[in-house]
Order: C-alpha cells, then structure tokens, then sequence
C-alpha cells in the first residue's frame, strides 16, 4: 500500500503543465494537436544544423506529453480513487480535450496509432468516471466502431504515421483488436454485437499456447520510419480485453 502512494505520488509529480503526461521528461513544451512525426526529421549537416536543431528540437524528438499516455496515466488514477473532478483529472481532460484530431480520434505516439490511442484514452477515462455522456467519449466511441473490419478485428498499419488520412485502416491485429474491445467493454458496449464479433476474432486468432502474435510490429519508436515488436503486449492486451468482456456477463 505503502508502495502504491509513492507510486501514485510520483506520477502526479510528472503531469506536465500541459495536463498530460511524457513517458520520460517532464516539463516539455506542448506537441500540436494530433499526428507528428509524418516525416523523416532531416540529418543536421554541419555545426549550424545541429545548433538549429537544439533550439528548435521537433516535438518527435523531444517527450512532450501524448494522448495514450495520458490515457494510461488515467487509467491509474481511476484505480487508485480518482474521479473526474479532482484537479489532475480535470486537467488531463482538458489536455485531451486540445489534443483529439479532426477525425474524434486521438495520435498514439507510442503504439501504433490511432486506433490504439484512442483505445488507451477511453479506457483511462472510464476508470476515472467519464462515460459515453460525454460527447468527446460518445464521438471517440464511435469513431472506433466505424473501422471495425468485417472479420471482427480492428487493424491499422505503420504506414499510417507518413500518411495519417489512412487512420484505422491496416490488417487485423490482436493488440489493436484487444484495445478496442476493452475501450468498448468498459464504456457499455460489451454485450453488442460489436464486441462479441471483436471477441470472437481474438478467440479464432489465438494460438495454441494461449497466447496472440501480431502481424507486424506494432510499438513506436521514431515515426515514420522507426519501429519495434513487444512480443508479450498482445497476450496480455488481449488478456485485458476477454477479463473485461467476463465481466459484464
């Protein structure tokens, strides 16, 4: 217990200003709103270049505060008693709030993209108390219905950082699929058609060790070009996401 309110005080400490929350630094200027990282940051050619490239570091190189982990952070607070009216919460909603793109969805600088992103962001907003009355969750929601693919699952591929118009579009993957189906179970769609079709799809995909691989490589490192696997993220994602479907039965 003891352990879990340094924890938490920790995290607070590392709100930026902004409202949402960096994965490493604290304190950085805000990124704009929606996608960065649409383009190979140019290699600094000469003394001068690398000079113009510390006063004025792209926010892909540098740890602004992103929506998903602000969602992650979320998350936590939920779990540990926070409700959408204290301070922080209020002002993480705000930081989200600035950050959805035109599209009701929300850039996922650290796991592939949008789906994802907006995924982790519905899932820290429903721990802390936000619902679908909100018209922001309501339009996120729906948003994540709409690129439900025939076979149930939910997929987005890396080409989506260079070309962020393809948003929600990719093969199927049990990471994105997860995401979506616990964003949907936590928020009152767990016993539709939508997330049945979603939860039939990780049962048809998983392998016979019990656990899920996805098609690609999926964690981000620098956009658009620069990515990772995470071997264990789709098998306990997708462990999330059929606790969260047990639960509303």
């Amino acid at each position: 217990e003891a352990a879990a309110r340094d924890g938490l005080a920790w995290m607070l400490g590392m709100q930026n200003p902004d409202g949402g929350w960096p994965a490493f630094g604290w304190g950085q200027k805000s990124k704009p709103r929606g996608p960065i990282g649409t383009v190979v940051p140019p290699t600094p050619d000469g003394l001068v270049d690398i000079v113009k490239l510390l006063l004025d570091t792209p926010p892909i190189l540098r740890d602004p505060a992103t929506e998903e982990l602000t969602g992650r952070a979320l998350l936590a607070l939920g779990l540990m008693g926070h409700g959408p009216d204290t301070s922080e919460v209020r002002a993480a909603r705000a930081f989200l709030a600035d950050q959805v793109w035109t599209n009701d969805a929300w850039f996922g600088r650290w796991t592939t993209n949008f789906v994802a992103s907006t995924a982790y962001v519905l899932i820290g907003l429903a721990s802390v108390g936000v619902d679908a009355s909100d018209p922001m969750v309501a339009q996120a929601l729906d948003w994540l219905l709409s690129f439900q693919q025939p076979d149930g699952g939910w997929g987005e591929g890396t080409e989506t950082y260079a070309s962020p118009e393809l948003a929600g579009r990719g093969t199927p993957s049990a990471t994105q699929t997860a995401l979506a189906v616990w964003a949907l179970c936590v928020h009152g769609r767990g016993r539709t058609r939508s997330v049945e079709r979603g939860v039939r799809w990780l049962l048809h995909t998983q392998e016979a060790e019990g656990g899920w691989t996805d098609p690609g490589p999926l964690s981000v490192l620098v956009p658009p070009t620069m990515f990772y696997g995470e071997d264990l993220l789709p098998d306990y994602l997708g462990l999330y996401a059929l606790s969260s479907y047990a639960r509303v039965w």
